[in-house]
């Protein structure tokens, strides 16, 4: 058995899990398992859902989806910490002219205020609905400097300089605090990862296992396919994280099914029992292709002109989806009409958000 994918190898703890997310309320009680090599920031139930935690550890997010979910949600995270740092750069430069520019206003002249306040408030309205302590406080310097006064009435320009010098600190600080956001995330992507590429990997030989099982028992190679047959219920043992985990019921039992049936000599049951729990491969090795799509989606969308790079990937996307099979359990016409709607938007591509919900859909049904 690959180790990454031993849970008993796994440490355990218990953890609040809230899911109001209110302000100071400790939530239910949990006891989970924790993702190796995450620093106890990614856990798993005994249901293999999955719980994400903040940096300071005090407040979690659940996914009942499964580890490649919480693959995207930690990439979206990093991406979204990524395309922040340049905006921060951004308003230091301006602050940083600010405060050269503070110079000017000894000459008394209105116009010359007026573009001072414009240069404020430029730095301060996108600072305006922040959640980040530093950058509230950033703002707070700078929104002071408007009055052009300072406690005493008086127009006193090293004051404002002070105060301008204290928000491009504040700035900095969170350039330090979101890099060491960013080491938290990376290390915690880099576990989730471990343990999405070995669950992919064992999907796959199992597959392999289980058709090559069928087509030699197909050549009246019994023990052969019976070999291959146990190597496949091995494999499908080793799906112990969601969204793999709800499905390995589903497959052993057809498998022991097969088994028997061979052992008794009724090749046909087995050969049906076996094809049926290959089809249920089939559709999860489905999911985590498309899966890997959306992850693609996720970066994608995130550059400053997603029409054109995203182009090549609808085409690969709604190809695989109009030849996606649904379970019996699963509504077909449901699956074909997400990909008929995502067809319909490949053109336009401006609902990014929709095509990232039906693609959800897709991948959930699976």
């Amino acid at each position: 058995m690959i180790k990454k994918l031993d849970v008993r190898t796994w440490g355990t703890r218990k953890i609040y899990y809230d899911p109001l997310k209110k302000v100071g309320g400790k939530g239910e009680l949990v006891e989970v398992f924790s993702v190796p090599d995450t620093n106890e920031g990614v856990a798993m139930d005994a249901q293999g859902r999955f719980y994400v935690s903040n940096a300071k550890q005090n407040r979690w997010t659940r996914t009942e989806h499964g580890i490649f979910e919480v693959e995207r949600m930690l990439w979206e995270m990093m991406l979204g910490y990524r395309i922040e740092l340049p905006s921060i750069e951004a308003l230091r430069e301006e602050a940083q002219k600010l405060n050269i520019e503070f110079e000017t206003l000894d000459i008394g002249d209105p116009d010359v205020q007026d573009r001072v306040r414009e240069q404020i408030i430029a730095i301060a309205e996108p600072l305006a609905h922040v959640r980040s302590e530093p950058k509230k406080a950033a703002r707070k310097q700078i929104v002071v400097c408007l009055l052009f006064r300072d406690k005493l009435g008086r127009l006193n320009i090293g004051v404002f300089r002070a105060r301008t010098i204290a928000a491009l600190n504040r700035l900095f600080d969170r350039i330090k605090e979101i890099k060491g956001i960013q080491r938290h995330i990376f290390m915690r992507l880099a576990g989730v990862q471990t343990i999405a590429r070995c669950v992919t990997f064992v999907l796959n030989t199992a597959e392999e296992n289980l058709g090559s099982a069928i087509r030699v028992l197909e050549n009246g190679q019994r023990e052969e396919a019976k070999d291959l047959l146990i190597m496949a219920g091995k494999d499908v043992r080793q799906l112990t994280v969601g969204p793999l985990l709800q499905t390995q019921a589903l497959i052993i039992q057809p498998l022991r099914e097969a088994l028997k049936a061979m052992q008794g000599g009724n090749d046909a049951e087995a050969t049906e029992k076996m094809r049926f729990a290959l089809h249920a491969l089939r559709l999860k090795r489905q999911r985590v292709r498309l899966e890997a799509l959306l992850l693609q989606f996720v970066a994608l969308r995130k550059k400053s002109e997603p029409t054109e790079c995203l182009q090549p990937w609808f085409a690969r996307i709604t190809t695989m989806l109009m030849h996606v099979e649904g379970e019996e359990n699963t509504s077909r016409t449901e699956l074909l009409s997400s990909a008929l709607k995502l067809w319909e938007l490949r053109t336009t591509l401006k609902e990014l958000d929709e095509v990232q919900k039906q693609l959800k859909k897709v991948a959930h049904a699976l």
